[in-house]
């Protein structure tokens, strides 16, 4: 048992070094990110709490004669769930913090002008820059969700669309239990409408090979209705935008798109596919997605041979239609602002960008650079004399000014038309 005490010291130490680091980054952190860890530090002063929990347990343990009432098993599982909890703040969530720059604030005002943009007025994203994900989110707390962002969109909001999937990851906490609940409902309706398909199949021998597929299949499409939800969301709330910077973005990403390459995901043919299957049952038709269809249609003549035999009927369009309505319900029930044409705001920008990325190079390179922000410097735009802050909230102190804060405000006059956005952060 001398590991055991060990451990728990060592988890100790972790979290006293911790709620150090996480207390000294929130004084000097932009509004989302100070309210982020203030969230972060009230679930590490939980996690003080579990250790000394378990420390008590483990002082008081004695081996039980009759091993069905050993609670050895339970301390080791406590200890074990507080284990990953520190080591994911350590090696995860504190480095990010570490790594933040002006940019990260940036692009967080920007991320929260987007939720507004759909109706989201309660959360506060913090974006993070400078880290191996390509787009990627952290949903906990939801209030103030950490989105993995590439570096480049600073430069080239190209890809900004594609955040949308991940705002569908912040909705499964952000309403939880009663969204994913409810997604989990039409996933079930879906397989019992595929059930009943089975019996109108005229050959017994397809009756039980769609029989046997759709058994195999039933699981997996529990495991990955997540990803399949988000790419749904991202479609509703991005538009043609969300549907073209997907493709493009993985477009070459599997060899063999009618097979599963990660547990949770759909083949990448699903999600390919989804995205104009969905808006087209909204009755927003665009050359955009007949142009994306037709050039995955091409693709997908290059891999007829890997397609399962019952993939197309487990993956049809009606299925696809279904999830999409059961979405479009809780969205708009709640009080989201679905995507239309001539919308305005961040996402009518970001859908122009959309067109221009499937015409010819120069004409998206030059949209690009119409909304590149400058840099610092009175050769880039900004003022002479310091650079001032953020404009404060009504009732709240100001922030104090970053390096970069003049580059800050001009930014927010290129691509968003709102002033930069300062979160309120609750004592």
């Amino acid at each position: 048992m001398v590991l055991f005490p060990a451990k728990l010291a060592e988890l100790r130490q972790h979290l006293d070094d911790l709620q150090h680091e996480f207390s000294t980054l929130q004084a000097r952190a932009h509004p989302n990110l100070a309210g982020r860890l203030r969230v972060q530090l009230g679930g590490i002063a939980a996690l003080q709490s579990g250790v000394s929990l378990v420390e008590t347990s483990l002082a008081h343990y004695h081996a039980a004669a009759n091993p069905a009432l050993d609670t050895w098993r339970q301390l080791f599982s406590a200890m074990q769930a507080l284990a990953h909890q520190v080591q994911a703040l350590r090696i995860q969530q504190l480095p990010t913090y570490l790594a933040s720059t002006p940019d990260d604030q940036y692009l967080s005002n920007l991320l929260e002008a987007l939720h507004r943009d759909v109706g989201l007025t309660d959360v506060h994203p913090v974006a993070s820059l400078h880290q191996p994900h390509w787009f990627a989110a952290s949903a906990v707390p939801a209030s103030h969700p950490l989105y993995f962002v590439p570096a480049s969109l600073v430069d080239d909001p190209g890809e900004l669309a594609l955040a949308f999937h991940e705002l569908g990851h912040v909705l499964f906490q952000l309403w939880f239990p009663d969204f994913g609940q409810r997604m989990q409902a039409a996933i079930a309706a879906a397989i019992q409408g595929k059930e009943q398909a089975i019996h109108s199949a005229a050959d017994p021998s397809d009756r039980q090979s769609m029989t046997q597929a759709l058994l195999e299949w039933r699981a997996q499409a529990f495991r990955e209705m997540e990803e399949v939800v988000c790419d749904v969301v991202g479609t509703l709330l991005g538009g043609p935008a969300f549907v073209v910077t997907l493709a493009v973005g993985l477009l070459a990403t599997s060899a063999s798109p009618f097979q599963h390459h990660a547990t949770d995901y759909p083949p990448l043919d699903c999600r390919m596919r989804l995205g104009g299957v969905v808006l087209r049952h909204l009755g927003l038709t665009d050359p955009l997605l007949d142009r994306v269809d037709a050039s995955w249609a091409q693709v997908q003549q290059l891999y007829t041979a890997g397609r399962p035999r019952w993939y197309s009927w487990l993956y049809d369009d009606a299925y696809f239609r279904h999830i999409a309505a059961a979405v479009q319900e809780q969205l708009l029930a709640r009080g989201v602002t679905l995507y239309s044409a001539g919308i305005g705001g961040i996402r009518e920008q970001v859908n122009n960008g959309a067109v221009a990325r499937m015409g010819d190079g120069q004409a998206y390179r030059s949209w690009a650079r119409s909304r590149r922000p400058p840099r610092g410097g009175a050769g880039a735009g900004a003022p002479d004399g310091p650079a001032p802050g953020p404009r404060p909230t009504p009732g709240h102190p100001p922030h104090p000014p970053t390096p970069r804060s003049a580059s800050l405000a001009c930014r927010h006059s290129l691509i968003i038309a709102v002033p930069p956005v300062v979160a309120t952060v609750p004592a």
